[in-house]
């Protein structure tokens, strides 16, 4: 009588390939500068006929 034959080991899973590396992120940039404040305006002013100067 003939014995069945031993079946054949199954084969090993490939390993999985290694993820790359993420990029570096580039630096922000830098903030602008504040513009400068503008200047005052000047008052105007009239004299009356009593010497009272009298603003705008």
């Amino acid at each position: 009588m003939l014995v069945d034959g031993v079946d054949g080991a199954d084969g090993v899973d490939g390993v999985d390939g290694v993820d790359g590396v993420d990029g570096v992120d580039g630096e922000d940039g830098e903030d602008g500068e504040d513009g400068e404040d503008g200047e005052d305006g000047v008052d105007a002013a009239l004299i009356n006929g009593s010497g009272e100067t009298l603003k705008l």
